[in-house]
Formats: C-alpha cells, sequence, structure tokens
C-alpha cells in the first residue's frame, strides 16, 4: 500500500521478529494506517533510498515494534513536536501523519517513543498490549 504513494525501488525492508506469531487486540486497518504513515515518512526522509528495519519483540506482557530508518532524522528541538497536528519538518504535507499515528497508538491503549540521530535516522518504540492468542493482528 505504501508503493502507491511513494517509490520503493531503492528502499530495503527488513523485518525481525523472536516468535513467529505476535498477537494483539487491534483494528487491523487502524494498525495499518499507523505502519504506512511511518513507512511512507521514513522513505521520504531517506529521499527514497535507504533501510528501512522492523522489530518486533514480545514480552511478558506487552508488544514491541521498532520501526528504523536511515533517513536524515530531526534536529533535537523538534523531537518533542513531532505527534502534535500540523507540525512539519518538511516542504509539502499537512504535518498530520505522525498525529494520527499517535491517536491511533494511544486508542489502542499503546506507548509511542521517538529517537532520533540527526543525519542518521530515527526508531519509532510503540509498545502494544499483548492480545490474546486467536484475538488481534
Amino acid at each position: 500500500m505504501v508503493r502507491v504513494s511513494v517509490s520503493t525501488d531503492d528502499v530495503h525492508f527488513t523485518v525481525n521478529t523472536n516468535p513467529d506469531t505476535v498477537t494483539i487486540a487491534a483494528d487491523r486497518e487502524q494498525i495499518e494506517r499507523v505502519f504506512i504513515n511511518l513507512f511512507t515518512n521514513a522513505i521520504e526522509a531517506m529521499n527514497g533510498k535507504g533501510d528501512i528495519t522492523v522489530t518486533l519483540n514480545e514480552e511478558k506482557d506487552s508488544v514491541k515494534v521498532l520501526v528504523s530508518d536511515t533517513g536524515n532524522g530531526i534536529r533535537p528541538q523538534d523531537v518533542d513536536n513531532i505527534f502534535e497536528p500540523f507540525f512539519t519538518t518538511k516542504d509539502k504535507g499537512a504535518g498530520l501523519g505522525l498525529a494520527i499515528v499517535f491517536n491511533i497508538v494511544k486508542k489502542h491503549r499503546g506507548e509511542i517513543f521517538v529517537e532520533s540521530q540527526e543525519d542518521k535516522g530515527m526508531t519509532f518504540c510503540i509498545v502494544f498490549p499483548k492480545g490474546e492468542k486467536g484475538h488481534g493482528i
């Protein structure tokens, strides 16, 4: 679905997971929107070339998802604002993508954090409560 809005020809995707199946109780379409927004932002930050790595870790009561890119990252003074509606560091765009991500994660009783290294990339860490086997995505 990401390919509809941006080119992924020069983007290398890697998924690392410790279990074969990770289960969270979630609305599949909303969670897809979270990852579409994160991947699209990453690809744009990398100018269409680089690596995106998704790491899933199942913990005792939660599922941790890390989405990392090799883009430009953002300035430290901008990190606290990235989930605010209409905040953007891009030349185009409305600044709503990460605000939508934040709200969807919160609606699913999750938490989201970001770590940025300017000129080296960003990592988004999302922590969801673990779902029951067979009830989730």
